[in-house]
């Protein structure tokens, strides 16, 4: 139950990367360039793998994020880069 309280204590930004960071590199990668609004074939090309297994990725992602669209995921990214790039990280 302390981590349930700790994490109502982040800020939405500092709940985000929390979020994120329970990603793997894959779906991390997946998700990048679904924000640069790839479809799933044209990903499944780039990392060599199957428009299936991106789908799969994508589901994992939504539900790490807990969101329910590409455009939601790719929102993230985009904001969550954004601030990687003001902090200097």
């Amino acid at each position: 139950m302390g981590a349930t309280k700790a994490h109502r204590r982040l800020s939405p930004p500092d709940r985000v990367a929390l979020k994120l960071q329970l990603l793997t590199a894959r779906q991390l990668e997946v998700l990048q360039l679904v924000a640069l609004q790839r479809t799933n074939p044209q990903i499944g090309r780039l990392l060599t793998i199957s428009p299936r297994t991106v789908q799969r990725h994508l589901e994992q992602i939504f539900l790490a994020l807990d969101v329910h669209s590409r455009q939601e995921a790719g929102d993230i990214w985009r904001a969550e880069s954004a601030e990687m790039g003001r902090s200097g990280a």
